[in-house]
């Protein structure tokens, strides 16, 4: 799994487009917040909404691009014959691949995260709004790791093109459901509405330890369950 991990990784980082979503997004953490301090005065939940929003665009168009372009044509387009032929199970190529991804998001989380930290202490919040704004970073990892998954899932049934589309209509369904409904859609469709600590903090609740660990557990069963039906798919795909 090792040499596929690092050949993907080199590859990702060799892509100038990605480097240029992460920029646009550093100049969006730096010029955004002013407008937000301008509409909601101190208000730490408006402003870090417009921080977090930042890193989650960031994220959600890297996957997407990532996805398709290293995921996608390497099986639609048959770069991945040889690949797909050695001695090494589909499942471990697609471990390798999946983790080198979220290597790369993890460097744009950390160097978003960063910038955002600084944009945080310049406001001068406390330690506790500190804890809260490094907790919503993480989330947004989170969901990087789970939107990552759904688009290979979706790639591996219906193709790189269509897996685009529909990532980004699962993601805009989420918002748009009720709650019942998407309790019950949780399994195919994310929960991103469930992920986000605005809530909280506009209504002054405390973040507890249970809350935010139920979070994470649900981010890491999201991914795992999707990478199940990835598995799976590779399995029956005819190279």
């Amino acid at each position: 799994m090792g040499p596929i991990y690092r050949i993907t990784v080199r590859e990702i980082f060799k892509l100038s487009y990605l480097w240029y979503i992460n920029i646009f997004g550093l100049v969006a953490a730096e010029t955004l917040p002013a407008f937000g301090l301008f509409h909601f005065g101190s208000s730490m939940a408006g402003v870090l909404e417009i921080l977090q929003s930042c890193l989650f665009f960031t994220i959600f168009i890297s996957v997407l691009t990532v996805c398709y372009t290293l995921f996608g044509k390497e099986l639609y387009y048959k770069m991945a014959l040889t690949l797909f032929t050695k001695p090494v199970s589909r499942t471990t190529i697609l471990i390798a691949k999946y983790f080198a991804l979220i290597s790369v998001i993890s460097v744009c989380v950390l160097t978003q995260g960063l910038w955002l930290m600084k944009q945080i202490i310049y406001l001068g919040w406390n330690v506790q709004q500190i804890i809260l704004a490094l907790a919503a970073i993480w989330n947004v990892f989170l969901l990087g790791g789970m939107l990552l998954s759904l688009a290979l899932a979706f790639t591996l049934y219906i193709g790189p093109l269509a897996a685009v589309f529909l990532t980004v209509i699962a993601t805009v369904t989420s918002f748009l459901l009720p709650e019942t409904a998407l309790y019950i859609a949780s399994p195919l469709i994310p929960a991103i509405p469930w992920m986000d600590l605005n809530a909280m903090i506009y209504k002054n609740i405390p973040l507890t330890f249970k809350y935010f660990s139920s979070q994470t557990l649900y981010a890491v069963a999201y991914s795992s369950w999707m990478l199940f039906l990835c598995s799976e798919r590779l399995k029956r795909l005819q190279f």
